[in-house]
């Protein structure tokens, strides 16, 4: 009976890996168009090395993730292990939420306030979108979205926006109804996987 709920619970933990690598490439897409909107729009207000850097690291990450997944869907993925799956999909989500939350700490720090109202609206967005990219593996979404909240309430902060602490209130309760979303998704999995 135990051997038996282990490899249903397995079974269920690869079918996530699996419906989140199928998204992979809309993600990748969408995320790698965020970031030419974020470059075109820090341009003129940020260090031209500064921006560069962060967008050849976010088409890095994209790099990656596209990889791990193509991989995957073809049979060449060094591992069957599910966890060592989430693992990396976690590391990769974590630092990419710490990039994408850099990008609005640079906004806070050099963008005009209509150059970071357009910047907190994009990452808002896509904050929304880990839920929908990363829905699948729930605490993979955490890892994306709790550091690009994180960097989204210190540019609010650091911004000259005159709007900085409804823009920190909004975000931070925004990232609350997501998180609190993500989090029953858990335990509903959890609970069906029983």
């Amino acid at each position: 009976m135990q051997a038996e709920c282990f490899e249903s619970g397995r079974a269920v933990r690869l079918a996530q890996v699996e419906a989140s690598l199928k998204l992979a490439r809309t993600a990748v897409v969408g995320g790698l168009f965020n970031a030419a909107i974020v470059a075109i729009t820090l341009w003129s207000a940020g260090p031209h090395s500064s921006i560069a850097l962060w967008v050849f690291t976010i088409a890095g990450l994209a790099s990656l993730r596209l990889n791990h997944a193509r991989r995957h869907a073809r049979g060449l993925s060094t591992s069957d292990d599910p966890a060592e799956h989430e693992r990396f999909m976690g590391l990769l989500a974590g630092v990419n939420g710490t990039m994408w939350g850099g990008s609005m700490i640079f906004g806070g720090l050099w963008a005009s306030p209509d150059q970071f109202t357009l910047l907190a609206m994009l990452t808002g967005g896509m904050m929304g979108a880990a839920i929908i990219s990363y829905g699948p593996l729930p605490r993979v979404a955490l890892m994306y979205m709790f550091p690009l909240a994180a960097g989204s309430i210190a540019g609010w902060l650091l911004s000259s926006n005159p709007l900085a602490g409804a823009g920190t209130l909004l975000i931070l309760c925004y990232a609350v109804v997501l998180s609190r979303s993500i989090m029953a998704s858990v335990h509903c999995r959890d609970t069906d996987s029983r």
